[in-house]
């Protein structure tokens, strides 16, 4: 699977990218028209107005907001992408221990590689600020929980998912496995790439947290 993530600062994207990322995730529009989705709390309940003004409240503190893909290459059910997204988030800040971190998140089915979008803000910033320490442990709880091997590009986990397959189709298969296996992920990466110029292509720049609670009423 892939995961990416990307922080968003007040310097770069300006004091709404709360509301504009989780717009875009509730208003995800195809064939030029919109296609309404559910974005759940971290309960794994919608997300309504009091969890909204939760999120805002913390992301006032400091306008950072960081966002979380999950793309896995094994995917058959809506359910399973759901309970494993909300699953491996509740486990990394439990072992993290961000006691400031508040999350939701959505997922996008419709497309040709499935993905959940993760939203997440924190009183304490850095509880949200990555570097390669908690990006190794967020891809460890993610391995784990999915149970695919992880790569942040189309390229940097061929032979670790190799591996992954031939135990399971043999290794004679080997190069067949390797021609699949790059080409899901370069279809995944770049599906991925899209949507983030998506985002900043349709969520409203001028969006307010009351325009995102009208939302609400289409929950």
């Amino acid at each position: 699977m892939i995961i990416k993530n990307r922080v968003y600062t007040l310097e770069r994207n300006g004091n709404n990218m709360l509301f504009r990322l989780l717009w875009y995730i509730k208003r995800k529009t195809e064939n030029n028209k919109p296609e309404y989705k559910t974005i759940f709390w971290a309960t794994g309940r919608k997300l309504d107005a009091q969890n909204l003004y939760d999120m805002e409240e913390a992301y006032r503190r400091n306008y950072i907001t960081r966002m979380i893909i999950f793309s896995p290459l094994n995917y058959n059910d809506p359910r399973f992408l759901s309970e494993k997204t909300r699953e491996t988030l509740l486990r990394y800040i439990k072992d993290r221990n961000l006691v400031t971190t508040r999350f939701a998140y959505g997922l996008h089915y419709n497309t040709a590689h499935p993905h959940s979008h993760v939203v997440m803000v924190a009183n304490d910033k850095f509880e949200i600020m990555f570097n390669k320490a908690n990006i190794y442990r967020l891809n460890k709880v993610a391995r784990e929980v999915f149970g695919e091997p992880i790569g942040a590009s189309a390229y940097s986990v061929l032979g670790e998912e190799v591996n992954h397959y031939e135990a399971i189709l043999g290794k004679s298969k080997s190069r067949e496995i390797r021609a699949i296996i790059k080409k899901k992920s370069e279809e995944l990466d770049n599906e991925i790439k899209e949507e983030e110029k998506e985002i900043e292509r349709e969520a409203p720049k001028d969006l307010t947290l009351e325009d995102l609670i009208g939302e609400l009423s289409l929950f």
